[in-house]
């Protein structure tokens, strides 16, 4: 979806949509979605930098799922990098 918003200045709509084998209603739509933003996110996102703060940038995923479900909103290590909640 990335490549084609870049290349849409180039080319037209209609051309990306049938290079990409996209139908534009999807392309529509992806377009919404992306723009929607998620109460849920923002909070969680907020929740785990106020504890990174906190922990004066010392602290792992690990350390901050704990501080975070230490505050009420559990969270979970999922990889390396990635923090959902429970």
């Amino acid at each position: 979806m990335s490549m084609v918003n870049e290349l849409q200045g180039s080319h037209s709509v209609k051309t990306l949509c049938e290079a990409f084998e996209l139908s534009r209603s999807t392309m529509t739509y992806r377009r919404k979605a992306a723009k929607q933003v998620n109460p849920e996110t923002i909070k969680l996102n907020a929740l785990v930098k106020k504890a990174h703060t906190l922990s004066h940038g010392s602290s792992g995923a690990r350390t901050i799922a704990s501080i975070v479900s230490n505050w009420g909103e559990r969270l979970l290590v999922i990889g390396r990098e990635a923090l959902c909640s429970v």
